[in-house]
């Protein structure tokens, strides 16, 4: 039997640690799909996205190699179609996308 996580809103915009924790498991759960815009920003609050755009991104973490991993969401129209983690390496000025 798997633990059902409770997504918690204010855990998410005040303590990073638990953002990786909280983001594997809206991925597993698919707990952002259907969700509109504005029930996004009111989840996650406000941080670098433009907001008319259809990807937006939210850190989740750094590693010890100095990647940061986001949470990426992929909207259609106004609602959540598509979720999933990526990192990003910084090597000099050129920035090396894993997914």
């Amino acid at each position: 039997m798997t633990k059902e996580v409770e997504f918690k809103s204010e855990h998410w915009k005040k303590f990073i640690p638990y953002r990786k924790k909280a983001s594997r498991w809206m991925i597993k759960s698919k707990y952002l799909i259907g969700k509109t815009k504005r029930e996004i920003k009111e989840l996650f609050g406000k941080e670098d996205n433009l907001y008319d755009l259809d990807e937006w991104a939210y850190l989740t973490h750094k590693n010890l190699l100095g990647g940061k991993t986001f949470l990426l969401i992929q909207f259609q129209g106004e609602y959540v179609e598509n979720q999933r983690l990526y990192t990003v390496y910084q090597l000099g000025d050129e920035a090396i996308l894993t997914i």
